[in-house]
């Protein structure tokens, strides 16, 4: 899936290796309206709005797949095709918020926990070591899991589809034609991606909580939580601004990881 600032796209590769094609107009509110052009909380709906395309980017390959079911059954088959697509979407969304509590607890809140439990057992808390502490946990934890489901043969593929992404994105970025040919010679990584933005949520998170120094742990849970918009505005911009400077040392340094 790729989206630019009217539309989004969606490429899935059916059952029968053909590649089948979505494309539709993008909300002009959230993509061309007053919440683009203020600072922080574009990013905030952006990524909200993220969220949401990478639902129905999921909801369209798993139709894609029944649809090719529907194929080759009968009346009583595409009945139950239809039933379990309407229960998907529910069942996908929860999953989503299940996921989205999983993700809070152990990428913000357990790292603060072992902080925590640590600053017990040594009688004591230290601003700096202890989210510098905290963020290196955070930062293991985000590197490990990454590359730990990479290793997976499923999630190695979606690795090189989204790989073929950014050099695509590259590709019409230096306006070489979209074929793969010319998309080939450019890098798999690219400074926008979504694992880099996670990585600068990251990295801010470490800067932003050693500023609210070292409080209760309550307080400092609460604050894990509710900093993350905040945060992930901050990334977002960052982001914008290391795509319209790309070859600025200090922002080249920003979105290096």
């Amino acid at each position: 899936m790729m989206r630019g600032r009217t539309f989004m796209a969606v490429a899935v590769r059916a059952p029968d290796k053909s590649i089948v094609v979505r494309s539709e107009a993008l909300p002009k509110h959230l993509y061309g309206g007053v919440i683009q052009k203020i600072p922080l909380v574009r990013g905030m709906t952006m990524l909200w709005d993220a969220l949401g395309l990478g639902m129905k980017a999921l909801m369209f390959s798993a139709d894609v797949q029944m649809a090719e079911h529907d194929d080759d059954g009968d009346e009583s088959d595409e009945a139950e095709t239809s039933k379990a697509a309407s229960l998907s979407k529910p069942l996908a969304w929860t999953t989503v918020a299940v996921a989205l509590v999983f993700g809070i607890g152990v990428f913000f809140v357990t790292p603060l926990a072992v902080v925590g439990v640590a600053e017990h057992f040594l009688g004591g808390a230290s601003t700096f070591w202890s989210n510098l502490a905290e963020g290196l946990i955070r930062l293991v934890l985000l590197v490990g899991y990454v590359a730990l489901i990479g290793m997976m043969p499923d999630v190695k593929r979606v690795y090189a589809y989204h790989g073929a992404e950014h050099m695509t994105i590259h590709a019409w970025e230096h306006n070489d034609p979209l074929d793969p040919k010319h998309v080939a010679q450019y890098p798999p990584a690219h400074p926008r991606c979504g694992t880099a933005f996670l990585l600068e949520v990251v990295a801010i998170s470490i800067v932003l909580f050693a500023l609210l120094g070292t409080p209760d742990l309550w307080l400092r849970v609460l604050s894990r939580i509710l900093l993350i918009p905040v945060i992930a505005g901050i990334a977002y911009e960052l982001l914008r601004l290391g795509g319209k400077y790309p070859n600025s040392p200090f922002m080249k340094l920003i979105v290096a990881p």
